[in-house]
């Protein structure tokens, strides 16, 4: 990541859904842009076919999603993107001066129990936080 050239006020972390992408998600952030808001999208770390094969393999244009966790390793997967959005917290202030910043962090059905983990386990201290239509893990 480059430094920011513009007067920053705020940073926004928006985590999103089960079989989204994070470019798509970010496009829905569009009317709250602003020269001052920073928006970053971390995507999840493992991508996958959103539909099944009709037969053989999936076609060139089949849509893909990604996923924050599965059952399957879930707490080496959990472990992992708590890393992955710590080193991006660190990567991010390393270049914005974390103290003349406000720091929001979003998170969208998956992202919401993402976002709720990471803040808990991870390095993050954001000023705002949004949960959305998710539900907060145990």
């Amino acid at each position: 990541m480059g430094s920011f050239d513009g007067p920053l006020s705020e940073v926004w972390i928006v985590c999103h859904g089960h079989g989204q992408l994070a470019a798509r998600f970010l496009s829905r952030f569009l009317p709250l842009e602003r020269d001052d808001r920073l928006f970053i999208a971390p995507e999840a770390l493992s991508r996958y076919y959103l539909t099944p094969p009709q037969a053989g393999p999936h076609p060139a244009n089949a849509p893909v999603g990604a996923t924050w966790m599965t059952s399957e390793d879930r707490d080496s997967e959990i472990d992992d993107y708590v890393r992955y959005l710590d080193q991006l917290y660190e990567e991010i202030f390393s270049t914005v001066p974390r103290q003349n910043i406000k720091l929001w962090v979003v998170g969208f059905s998956q992202g919401t129990a993402t976002v709720a983990r990471w803040l808990a386990r991870g390095k993050a201290d954001p000023d705002r936080v949004v949960l959305w239509a998710g539900v907060l893990p145990p």
